[in-house]
């Protein structure tokens, strides 16, 4: 036999693996299904090896009485079962002589499928796209720039509708609001700024910090039915937490704004004004002691030229602009400064608003706080990491972002997007968290320029403040992580040309995802948890399977490097942006 037709050692195994599944395919074995709260389900079965996640299906609907027909995914030690029960007991090197234990999670009960083509490559852009987002129904698209502009897209014609321009430096984050309602950016130029996304006009601009805006989250819709309180993370090492009310939802943008802020003080009246030489800094002090809804930090921009000055609106109209600027205003635009947190002693990094009552911070003093929503406090410091943390994630972040938006009803909509929510809105992400959850608690899991990640578990104020694993294998700075919707996987992209897969419960390595060339920098998951998407420094971006845990498509188009990517919640396509200005979109 020649050198070169000889079997790799690849080959050797794969077809040693296939005889092993052959041989175990005739043979019985107990089987334990367990849910994912670890908890029995019925007593061990015997079961032939050859059957399937149909027939384990059918069992667990069977042994859990359930009413309708619920999908099921199953795993033994971390390997899906995708056909026969034999083949996850050869790959996995489990031992059918003893009891198997077949975890089963409830799947999606839609199907996204893998993308596979660009349909759109969106310009407008004059800078290269730092962020981008999808609304959480799944039916608008926003942008982030370098170009100090914020963008919203129309998805179905797949064309730029409005561009948002006020801020003075590049655009570095931007998330919705829970209902969708509001749009929020933070920027290099120290400030937060909300949008009215149905007219692309300014709400207000939260000011306050003294370093450039990093991150912005949301209060979850279930904790706040108004979802009018968002914080903001800055690398003045503080997290700012604000309240907005009113906001002119629904003005048409293109109307008079001098004459809506004229109406808007013969409505309310002016409250107050900061004198022209006060600082920012001054200005949240000067009205640190006014009432509640008195108390702000933001001045109301003019909802009828977006990020513009705010002309004269005193009675007398002798006012100066700066003053004017950031005078308070009851009603409609107002926003206020709840509290700021303050403990880190270098950059904060990123931010995450929990939905068990918590907010997280990450910073660049290798710590992570917890603090508790109502009142600011410090529950606790996790400090496990050796280095900068740079990127946090939490288990239940898929709904937490979708709120009452359910992705299950997505294809009802011809072209994208979800159902509406019919009825009360804040009961509806109500049940969805409580169903989502089942009681369990919730996780987190850290990446650091340590090349380490942490998961979390128990985070409560009488934890042990020990993270439950520490996963190592990457070689460079962890750049983003992120947990699969249905909770099971956590995805972490990393500097070192790879992505890695591990078990959401137990921290366990699963498999590395290779096939990028270049840094990876941000991942994005399918609603269904089944497809995975990755950008990369190399201009090109990835589909990856979870079932076989290999690459399903790739997919080149962009000129420089990918800096942000989404998935749609409803799955029906996705978003990439970059160094080369534009935005593409992905469809299957």
């Amino acid at each position: 036999m020649k050198r070169k037709e000889r079997p790799t050692a690849l080959d050797v195994q794969r077809s040693q693996q296939a005889a092993a599944t052959e041989s175990l395919s005739q043979d019985h074995a107990l089987v334990q299904l367990v849910d994912q709260e670890g908890a029995a389900t019925g007593p061990p079965l015997d079961l032939a090896l050859s059957s399937g996640p149909e027939e384990l299906r059918m069992l667990v609907n069977q042994l859990t009485g359930a009413e309708d027909d619920t999908p099921y995914i199953f795993t033994l030690d971390a390997q899906e079962v995708i056909g026969q029960l034999a083949a996850a007991v050869t790959a996995s090197g489990a031992s059918a002589e003893h009891a198997l234990r077949v975890v089963y999670t409830p799947a999606a009960n839609f199907r996204v499928r893998g993308l596979s083509r660009c349909t759109s490559k969106m310009s407008g852009h004059a800078q290269p796209v730092i962020c981008v987002s999808f609304s959480p129904e799944g039916n608008r698209l926003a942008s982030g720039s370098g170009d100090h502009s914020v963008r919203l897209w129309d998805i179905h014609t797949e064309t730029a509708e409005r561009s948002c321009t006020g801020h003075r430096a590049a655009v570095s984050c931007l998330a919705w609001a829970p209902d969708g309602r509001r749009l929020a950016s933070g920027s290099y130029d120290k400030t937060v700024r909300l949008w009215d996304p149905h007219t692309g006009g300014a709400l207000a601009e939260l000011r306050g910090h003294a370093g450039r805006v990093v991150d912005v989250a949301w209060q979850p819709h279930h904790r706040n039915a108004a979802c009018n309180r968002l914080a903001s993370a800055s690398h003045d090492g503080k997290i700012k937490v604000w309240e907005v009310s009113g906001g002119n939802i629904g003005l048409d943008a293109g109307g008079d704004a001098k004459a809506a802020a004229e109406t808007l003080v013969r409505a309310e009246g002016t409250v107050g004004a900061a004198p022209a030489e006060a600082t920012d800094e001054q200005f949240v002090a000067a009205h640190a002691s006014r009432p509640a809804p008195e108390r702000s930090a933001v001045f109301l921009a003019q909802p009828g030229k977006a990020g513009s000055a705010p002309k004269a609106v005193s009675k007398k109209g002798k006012a100066k602009a700066r003053a004017q600027r950031r005078q308070v205003v009851r009603g409609s635009g107002r926003a206020k400064l709840i509290f700021s947190l303050s403990g880190h002693t270098k950059a904060v990094t990123c931010v995450r608003w929990g939905g068990e009552g918590r907010i997280y911070s990450a910073s660049r003093d290798r710590t992570i706080k917890v603090w508790d929503e109502t009142n600011g406090h410090l529950l606790r410091t996790l400090s496990s990491h050796g280095h900068w943390v740079n990127t946090m994630a939490l288990s239940n972040e898929h709904i937490l972002r979708t709120g009452a938006f359910d992705p299950s009803e997505a294809t009802v909509l011809k072209g994208g997007g979800i159902m509406p929510v019919v009825g009360d809105a804040h009961l509806a992400a109500t049940e969805r968290y409580t169903k989502h959850m089942r009681g369990r608690p919730e996780q987190l899991v850290s990446g650091s320029d340590d090349f380490l990640l942490h998961l979390w578990a128990d985070l409560g104020p009488r934890a042990s403040g020990k993270p439950i694993c520490q996963m190592v294998g990457h070689q460079q700075t962890v750049n983003h992580v992120a947990f699969s919707p249905d909770g099971r996987f956590i995805c972490s992209a990393s500097f070192d040309k790879s992505v890695r897969l591990w078990d959401a419960g137990t921290g366990k390595f699963i498999a590395t995802l290779r096939g990028h060339v270049e840094a990876v920098y941000q991942c994005a998951w399918a609603a269904d948890s089944r497809l995975l998407l990755s950008g990369s420094r190399d201009s090109t971006l990835k589909v990856w399977s979870m079932a076989t845990k290999k690459s399903l498509a790739d997919l080149p188009g962009h000129a420089d490097e990918i800096y942000a990517v989404d998935w749609s919640p409803d799955g029906a396509r996705a978003v990439s942006g970059g160094k080369d200005k534009a935005l593409r979109i992905w469809k299957p």
